[in-house]
């Protein structure tokens, strides 16, 4: 509920954001805001929900909201061909207001009863750092969701500059990625329901990353229909690792951890996940997802 209320209000303080350190601020803020929502959907849904049901309702949520990302999205484009300053600030205000909103229905949810704590003394946030096997998982984790880079950048900018393709197209692979994830997330994570089987996923996310790069770099010298097959392909198979890739870490994030220390774990796999992904924001250009 936290997050949700912070989130609004950067949202609302965006139109008077006018230089460079108050629009750091108010990012900042949302940033915060954003990771505090986040982790603490993904602990009140581990600790609400029987561990059988768990993962099956993360794919849930994530269907949901890749149908929300894709009518903002089209709503932020929507906006910008009309180039009105007005229409932006409306959908920054409509998206406060709606954290406003979802913050009123969290605060609605039921209570969860406390978790049993662990035995012995409980451990600092800082001490979870010291849970290497943990730290190296998540570092692992900060390596593979690079292709969610691929995906949101490399792709679109290498398909304007490198190949023929048309550039309407890139709406129609966007919108792949949309249609897949929507219909085959929940369906994608049937093998997370268990180490082995999460562990398997994650093997499998892998190569699904590592076959999309040359398909990608095929392009640059393929003309018409090939072009456009092959970008789809490369896009079926980063939208692949990520169905793949998200079922994993949902098991092995809420199952993994004491289930009193979930939220210092999931701060910790944050934590090192974006120093692992750190030296890849510093280079990258801007993004081509203006929604």
């Amino acid at each position: 509920m936290i997050g949700a209320l912070t989130g609004a209000a950067a949202f609302a303080a965006y139109p008077q954001a006018g230089g460079f350190w108050t629009f750091l601020l108010v990012i900042a803020a949302e940033a915060t805001a954003d990771t505090l929502a986040n982790s603490g959907r993904m602990v009140y849904t581990a600790a609400a929900l029987p561990r059988e049901d768990r993962v099956r309702t993360m794919a849930f949520n994530r269907a949901y909201l890749k149908v929300g990302f894709t009518i903002g999205s089209g709503l932020g484009a929507a906006a910008l061909a009309l180039d009105s300053r007005t229409g932006l600030l409306a959908l920054v205000l409509a998206n406060a207001a709606g954290l406003v909103l979802n913050a009123i229905f969290v605060a609605r949810m039921p209570a969860v009863a406390p978790l049993p704590a662990t035995t012995g003394p409980r451990p600092s946030p800082r001490g979870v750092l010291r849970d290497h096997p943990y730290t190296a998982l998540a570092g692992l984790f900060g390596v593979l969701w690079l292709n969610a880079t691929l995906f949101g950048e490399v792709i679109p900018l290498w398909a304007i500059t490198m190949t023929d393709a048309p550039k309407p197209l890139l709406g129609a692979l966007f919108a792949l990625n949309t249609v897949m994830a929507v219909a085959l997330q929940v369906r994608a994570t049937r093998s997370a329901d268990s180490i082995e089987g999460s562990t398997r996923l994650l093997r499998w996310a892998a190569l699904a990353s590592v076959a999309a790069c040359p398909v990608v770099a095929l392009t640059n010298s393929t003309h018409g229909w090939w072009t456009i097959g092959l970008l789809a392909l490369s896009i079926v198979l980063v939208t692949t690792t990520e169905l793949w890739m998200s079922g994993a870490q949902w098991y092995l994030q809420t199952e993994i951890p004491p289930p009193d220390q979930r939220g210092a774990y999931m701060g910790a796999s944050k934590s090192v996940g974006g120093v692992s992904r750190m030296p890849e924001h510093c280079k990258r250009p801007t993004s081509f997802r203006a929604g």
